[in-house]
C-alpha cells in the first residue's frame, strides 16, 4: 500500500506527504477479508453499465491529473455527463477543498434544474 501512495497510484502531487501517510496506515489496520473485496469493487464495479446507461443528468467531480478515476472518458458523447474539475487538491476534494465541490454542485443543478 505504501508504494501505491508513493508511486502517485493512490495519491496525487497535491497531497500532503503526511497526510498520506496517516491514512495509509489507518488503511492497513483494516483485516484483508474487509479490504480485498473493498478494493476488488473499485476496480470492478459491475453497476458501471447502468451508469453508462443513465438517462439522468450525472456530475463527476476529479482532480487533474487522469488516472483510473478520470471521468473525461466516461463522458465523451454523454450530453447528461458534466465533468468538472478541482484546483490544488488531493484525493478526497470533498475535504479537501469543500468549497469548490460545493460550487460545483450548486453550478450543476442550476444547469439541470
Amino acid at each position: 500500500m505504501r508504494s501505491a501512495h508513493r508511486d502517485g497510484r493512490l495519491f496525487g502531487p497535491y497531497d500532503d506527504a503526511r497526510w498520506a501517510d496517516q491514512h495509509v496506515a489507518e488503511m492497513m489496520r483494516t483485516p484483508a477479508e474487509v479490504a480485498v473485496p473493498a478494493l476488488v469493487s473499485v476496480r470492478v464495479w459491475p453497476e458501471e453499465r447502468r451508469l453508462l446507461d443513465c438517462a439522468q443528468p450525472v456530475l463527476c467531480v476529479h482532480i487533474k491529473g487522469g488516472g483510473m478515476t478520470d471521468p473525461t472518458e466516461f463522458a465523451r458523447g454523454r450530453d447528461n455527463v458534466f465533468v468538472a474539475q478541482t484546483v490544488g487538491s488531493g484525493h478526497f476534494v470533498q475535504i479537501e477543498v469543500p468549497d469548490q465541490v460545493h460550487a460545483t454542485i450548486e453550478r450543476f443543478l442550476t444547469i439541470v434544474g
